[in-house]
């Protein structure tokens, strides 16, 4: 950083989502930011969740999707 920015030192969190490359990049930061505690996004891991389970029942799929269809065209989304 900056000599007027924040010091290395001063680094503790960084947040992301768990995507694989996110993941080796803090590690790869770590080496910078000795102290940075590397934290991933929760929404993010229930979405993939999510995913993971709908490519294993494919009724579920269907019925997701359907919702999402109703949903996105919801009245009060379009006005």
């Amino acid at each position: 950083m900056g000599p007027d920015g924040v010091k290395y030192e001063q680094v503790f969190l960084l947040l992301s989502d768990a995507a694989p490359y996110m993941v080796k990049a803090a590690g790869d930061l770590q080496v910078l930011y000795p102290k940075v505690i590397h934290v991933t996004c929760l929404a993010h891991g229930i979405n993939r969740l999510a995913e993971c389970i709908r490519s294993q029942f494919k009724k579920i799929d269907s019925l997701v999707s359907n919702v999402k269809k109703i949903f996105l065209k919801a009245t009060s989304r379009i006005s």
